[in-house]
C-alpha cells in the first residue's frame, strides 16, 4: 500500500492511497481458499472444487467485498499512523473506475479528505462569572403582552357538512362561457350523489374564478363523518368530470393546458 499526502492544512489533510491488484488478488485468493473446503458444486467432490474454477465463479461478488474491507481498514490504519482525529467521517473518491480494480484490470486509488477537530484548552469553568440581567416590566406592559398572545390562538374544529369547489378559468371568453353555463343548481345536479344540501356560487372576477359551495357533502365533517373523503379532497375532480359543450370561438380564445 502506497500513501502520499497531497495536501496538509492545519484543520484539513488529503492522501492519495494505492493498493496494488497484485495485493488485492492474493486477498481474494486467499478468501477462496478458506471457502473452498465448504464449497458444494456439481462436477467437483465436496471441497475439492479449484480455487480457479471458483474466481471465475465467485470472484467478481468477493472482489466488491475486499475492496470495502480494504479501504476501511487502509484508512482507520492511515488515520492511527498520522494521529489524526477526524471531526466528521473521512471522504473517499475512487480515481480509478471501480469496475476496473474489482475486474482485476486496475489498482485501487482512492484519495481520502479529512477534516481535522482543532486542538483546544478546557477552560476552568468555576472561574466564569455570569451576570443575571433584571428588567422592570409595568403590569400595563405584561397585560398587552398576555392580551397578544390570547389574541393569536386559534381554535380548531371539524369543517362541517359542507366543502368548496373552485373553478378556474384560463381565458376571459372561457370565464364567460363558464357564467353562463355553470351555474350552481347544475353543480347540485352533477354532485347530487354526494351533496344533499344547495349549492351557492361566487364570483372573481378579477381572478376568473368561480366558486362553489356544497352545503350538505361531508356528512358533518372530519372525526364525525363515516364518509370516506371525509374533507371534501376529491370534490373538485368529481366537479371536473362534468361535460360540458364548449363552443369552437371559446376554446380557439383559451390557451391549452
Amino acid at each position: 500500500m502506497q500513501i502520499t499526502e497531497t495536501i496538509s492544512e492545519p484543520l484539513h489533510r488529503e492522501f492519495t492511497v494505492v493498493v496494488g491488484a497484485t495485493d488485492l488478488d492474493a486477498k481474494l485468493s486467499g478468501k477462496l481458499a478458506e471457502m473452498q473446503p465448504k464449497i458444494h458444486l456439481k462436477g467437483f467432490r465436496p471441497g475439492k472444487a479449484p480455487v480457479s474454477f471458483l474466481k471465475k465463479t465467485y470472484g467478481k461478488s468477493l472482489m466488491g467485498e475486499i475492496v470495502n474491507e480494504t479501504i476501511n481498514e487502509s484508512s482507520e490504519q492511515l488515520l492511527k499512523d498520522k494521529e489524526i482525529k477526524p471531526a466528521t467521517a473521512p471522504r473517499v473518491d475512487f480515481v480509478n473506475p471501480l469496475d476496473n480494480v474489482i475486474a482485476g484490470k486496475a489498482d485501487l486509488e482512492f484519495t481520502m479528505k479529512v477534516d481535522l477537530m482543532p486542538d483546544f484548552a478546557l477552560t476552568n469553568l468555576s472561574e466564569l462569572k455570569a451576570q443575571r440581567l433584571v428588567a422592570d416590566v409595568s403590569d400595563d406592559a405584561l397585560n398587552d403582552a398576555l392580551k397578544r398572545l390570547a389574541d393569536s390562538q386559534k381554535s380548531y374544529s371539524d369543517k362541517g357538512e359542507g366543502s368548496n369547489v373552485g373553478v378556474l378559468a384560463s381565458s376571459d371568453a372561457a370565464f364567460r362561457f363558464l357564467k353562463r353555463e355553470l351555474s350552481g343548481e347544475r353543480v347540485r345536479q352533477h354532485m347530487r350523489a354526494i351533496n344533499h344540501g344547495q349549492v351557492k356560487r361566487y364570483e372573481a372576477e378579477n381572478m376568473r374564478l368561480l366558486n362553489f359551495i356544497l352545503q350538505d357533502s361531508l356528512g358533518g365533517g372530519g372525526s364525525a363523518s363515516l364518509k370516506t373523503d371525509a374533507q371534501g379532497k376529491t370534490h373538485a375532480l368529481a366537479v371536473l368530470r362534468m361535460v360540458i359543450e364548449v363552443p369552437q370561438d371559446v376554446l380557439d380564445a383559451t390557451p391549452a393546458p
